[in-house]
């Protein structure tokens, strides 16, 4: 059936075969490879909460070209989010998957960047107050050898 529907250029029947398989995977890489980006994003939205790589793949795929990039338009934020949300990449793991070529810019990333970065900010002081509020009372330390003259 994948194949006549392949052979066929019948793309929807490919797609039912390739889900009824739950080859989710191979769905979204169809449309990106056929340079479908409204396709890859719908794929994206239906198959990316059961599939985490897909947003991956999907930062991997925006930033392959500035066509793609904008034909995306505010899709790249929604993925970056998820990517932080669901702890797929880290941030550095994300400046290494776009920069790969000049299409995706550090200005587009700042936001992303920033929030990151405000994110782990709070968190530290969050942390570093509980350490503080759970540590006994410790006097300071005191040098013996030291004469007070």
């Amino acid at each position: 059936m994948l194949l006549l529907s392949d052979l066929s250029n019948f793309r929807e029947g490919s797609t039912l075969v390739r889900e009824q398989e739950g080859l989710r995977l191979d769905i979204f890489r169809s449309f990106t490879s056929a340079k479908d980006t409204q396709g890859a994003i719908q794929a994206l939205r239906r198959y990316g909460p059961d599939e985490p790589q897909l947003y991956i793949d999907a930062l991997t795929y925006f930033a392959s070209s500035p066509q793609i990039l904008e034909e995306a338009g505010d899709e790249l934020d929604k993925v970056l989010q998820r990517i932080h949300d669901d702890g797929l990449l880290s941030p550095l793991q994300v400046i290494q998957a776009v920069s790969n070529n000049a299409v995706v810019t550090m200005g587009r990333l700042k936001k992303y960047l920033g929030d990151n970065i405000a994110r782990e900010d709070k968190e530290i002081k969050t942390v570093s107050a509980n350490v503080l509020i759970l540590s006994p009372r410790v006097p300071p330390l005191t040098n013996p050898h030291r004469t007070n003259a």
